[in-house]
């Protein structure tokens, strides 16, 4: 008999794809997109990456099936509703536990082709207008600008950030979500006025390390390490070739002194309103306005490999030090709270004012600033 007709013959798993997908998507949102690898891929997977071939004809490729296969809830709009509960109920049966879409979404979309983004864009869009319809009968005072924000901020209720939800079950966390998306209903807001009017500096700062840094802090918070390049950092301040890398050796040194000068600005900040506030309430609400306030949000970023385990470290460390101090107060504020809910509350407003802040028809507006401030502070105190 033929010994290799007595042999099993290896069968590829009918779900390989779907675990390339999973397993890509788990990689991009660890150490994005161009840090990644077809290799490391099929590494993860405990396939080769001739294998990887079979189903993708290249990484661009597997970046767009990554996105069509993970924001799938996006392919039909919710239905309209009435009960914010219920509302809430619908949107975390499609979404479960998938908060990695965030991720995703905010750092590599960008690297999709342009037909590709535009046909998230324009899911999105319809999936976040049952949320807004929503806001407007509940409210119906409310102008345009007022219920937008309420209605992107409760989509952004849905994927409140993994570690936060890692405390808690499933039940718990649907209650949890469902009380934010119910303070963000009854926040107080001023009327949104007209188009927000961008004013430039008249007065500039005479030290070029200075110019550069704070044109560095603009860019990474705007579009993250990775599509931020050492040129467009020195063309907005008029410094190239030599001249530029006389002043920072590299991208990863720049970053790492915008990232510092971020987290010593927010902690200095912390310090005035603990000065001037008069109960944990009062520091809470002037804290929200001056998280509104901050030209980037450097507690959401994507902390990039520059080549050590060092840097990383000491980022991730600020950051978690920074969301406990928050969660502090928060708890000083509302005793009654869990300390898991709490954290819950804190990272998720972080991640709301993140992503307004990357939504045009949203930050448009003249009041947009004192509105997010209000509507964090509902969420957090709901």
């Amino acid at each position: 008999m033929d010994e290799a007709a007595t042999v099993p013959r290896r069968t590829r798993p009918k779900d390989r794809k779907q675990q390339i997908l999973i397993h890509a998507r788990d990689l991009i949102v660890e150490h994005g997109y161009p840090n990644i690898t077809l290799a490391d891929v099929a590494e993860r997977v405990g396939i080769t990456a001739g294998a990887i071939y079979r189903h993708f004809a290249d990484k661009a490729t597997l970046l767009d099936e990554v996105f069509t296969y993970n924001l799938s809830h996006l392919d039909a709009p919710l239905p309209p509703e009435n009960d914010p509960d219920v509302l809430m109920d619908a949107a975390f049966e499609r979404v479960g536990d998938h908060s990695y879409v965030a991720e995703l979404w905010r750092w590599d979309r960008r690297y999709l082709p342009p037909e590709s983004q535009q046909a998230l864009r324009d899911k999105l869009n319809a999936w976040v207008q049952t949320f807004v319809d929503l806001v407007r009968r509940k409210r119906p005072e409310l102008d345009d600008g007022q219920a937008k924000l309420i209605g992107w901020a409760m989509q952004s209720v849905l994927t409140a950030p993994n570690d936060a939800r890692e405390a808690l079950g499933r039940e718990q966390l649907l209650r949890a979500l469902k009380d934010m998306a119910g303070g963000l209903l009854a926040a107080e807001l001023e009327p949104s006025g007209g188009p927000a009017v961008v004013v430039e500096p008249q007065v500039t700062v005479a030290s070029i390390r200075e110019r550069l840094l704070l044109a560095a802090i603009d860019q990474f918070g705007a579009d993250g390490y990775d599509a931020t390049s050492m040129s467009a950092i020195g063309a907005a301040v008029g410094v190239t070739g030599p001249n530029l890398y006389s002043h920072f050796e590299s991208k990863a040194e720049l970053f790492t002194f915008a990232f510092r000068r971020g987290v010593h600005a927010a902690w200095l900040k912390l310090g005035e309103v603990y000065a001037e506030a008069s109960d944990p309430v009062d520091a809470l609400h002037r804290m929200t306005r001056v998280h509104a306030a901050l030209p980037k949000l450097w507690i959401q970023t994507r902390l990039p490999p520059l080549g050590g385990d060092d840097v990383l470290t000491v980022g991730r460390r600020a950051q978690a030090d920074y969301v406990r101090e928050w969660v502090h107060l928060l708890l000083l504020a509302r005793p009654d709270l869990a300390k898991p809910v709490a954290y819950l509350r804190v990272l998720t407003a972080f991640a709301i004012a993140d992503d307004l802040s990357r939504t045009p028809t949203v930050n448009g507006y003249e009041r947009y600033e004192a509105n997010l401030a209000a509507a964090l502070f509902a969420l957090l105190t709901a």
